[in-house]
């Protein structure tokens, strides 16, 4: 089935259709449109009705025109075999930032940051392991904080097993 993009993304000009294979054509539905990648997504650049060219990526093409939602410019849309360039509306969903980098760790394609390869750590492992020992040792937390230029949360959560969990998972807090 195809549907004019133009009834869903009014900003684009009314020259262009989309089927449900993720197929993208022009010139009433006769001619397929070529295909650029960009970060490994399948991307076209498409003309506006104010004459100007947009790029779009063409799963979220597909989710815009066949399964349209109001708060679509929040979510993204999910590959559910993890092929980028399988664009079939019965391969994407929506979701959020957070379920989608989910289901790339889940599906291999990406991994997961953890300890002092996460670019959020401000600690290093050997001052995490230093901290354990500290909070075995029944160290106050104000003086850990000083000692290793951290919030108390950050203690509070290694504490709890809340962060760096694969060096505190065998251990028994106090």
């Amino acid at each position: 089935m195809l549907l004019w993009i133009s009834d869903y993304i009014p900003e684009i000009k009314d020259r262009y259709y989309i089927d449900d294979n993720g197929n993208l054509y022009t010139d009433n539905g006769t001619k397929q449109m070529k295909d650029s990648i960009k970060n490994g997504y399948i991307k076209n650049d498409l003309a506006l009705v104010t004459g100007k060219h947009r790029h779009f990526f063409r799963h979220r093409l597909v989710m815009l025109c066949f399964f349209p939602r109001e708060d679509s410019d929040k979510l993204q849309v999910n590959h559910i075999d993890g092929d980028k360039t399988n664009n079939k509306l019965e391969n994407l969903e929506w979701c959020t930032n957070q379920e989608n980098q989910l289901h790339a760790i889940k599906m291999g394609l990406k991994v997961a940051l953890k300890g002092e390869d996460n670019p959020a750590s401000k600690l290093k492992e050997e001052d995490v392991m230093n901290i354990i020992v500290d909070l075995l040792n029944h160290v106050p937390y104000s003086i850990l904080t000083k000692k290793y230029n951290c919030s108390k949360s950050t203690i509070s959560a290694i504490k709890n097993k809340r962060n760096w969990k694969y060096l505190t998972k065998d251990i028994i807090f106090n």
